[in-house]
């Protein structure tokens, strides 16, 4: 038996969406992925940037780490000058020793360098540190620098950290006691002042003899060397060569190692 078509009235009652309904859709559709893709991208840009300062603090961390340890050891005997002759800015020579024996068998001469640029300040370069190791017997060590050193990477992708707009700290600077004494509300570093080197200048062999510390100033990128968006870690840090506090009369005679 042949079934009744149904009419116009009841096709017409069907639900459907219009053309404008689904363009409207669409539209919203595009919104809604649009501010999501916005959301994820910010989230990975946020996370990387976490990331990246995270690893720029580790590193640089173990580096600085790795110069303090050794300018720690640099004081062989009373009134030894541990700061050399020909060091920079760039460039660090000293000589520091290590052992539980009162009389230490062994010392090392280091030349930890800078291998940057110092008009190029914000480009990374690597800390190298060069060992010579000692011939001869306490306290009369010599060190041979024509033999070949022992070299170590302290650290990689390091550059001169921005004081101000266009002034960088030096990546070394070094320091003398001042000839007069402070009162006691001041702290123990205003007894140094610092000798300024000029970015060609070098420690003659007096200007060396009073160093009586030695500042360190980096500012550690991650391996990606990636700059942007405060991804970088500065470090800055003053290590004494002293076996007590300085004197504290009128004229203060002290030096490093005392």
């Amino acid at each position: 038996m042949l079934k009744a078509l149904p009419s116009r009235r009841a096709l017409g009652a069907e639900s459907a969406f219009t053309l404008i309904e689904v363009l409207v859709a669409a539209a919203a559709s595009v919104i809604v992925v649009g501010a999501a893709s916005t959301i994820l991208v910010v989230a990975l840009h946020q996370s990387s940037q976490i990331n990246d300062r995270v690893q720029a603090t580790e590193l640089g961390g173990i580096t600085m780490t790795k110069i303090v340890d050794e300018l720690r050891t640099a004081c062989l005997k009373e009134k030894f000058a541990p700061v050399q002759e020909e060091s920079t800015g760039q460039v660090l020579w000293f000589v520091d020793t290590f052992g539980e024996e009162a009389a230490p068998t062994q010392a090392y001469e280091h030349k930890i360098e800078w291998t940057g640029n110092a008009s190029k300040p914000t480009t990374p370069g690597t800390l190298v540190d060069y060992r010579y190791a000692s011939e001869g017997t306490w306290p009369n060590f010599t060190f041979n620098k024509a033999q070949a050193p022992t070299k170590t990477i302290l650290g990689e992708n390091v550059y001169m950290t921005e004081l101000e707009k266009s002034k960088y700290a030096p990546i070394f600077e070094y320091y003398r006691y001042t000839t007069s004494a402070t009162d006691t509300s001041t702290t123990p570093d205003s007894d140094l002042a610092a000798m300024h080197l000029t970015s060609s200048e070098k420690l003659t062999s007096k200007t060396a003899a009073e160093a009586a510390a030695v500042g360190v100033s980096f500012t550690a990128s991650p391996s990606d060397k990636y700059l942007a968006l405060n991804r970088a870690a500065p470090f800055s840090t003053q290590v004494s060569f002293a076996l007590g506090a300085p004197s504290s009369e009128a004229t203060i005679t002290d030096g490093p190692c005392r």
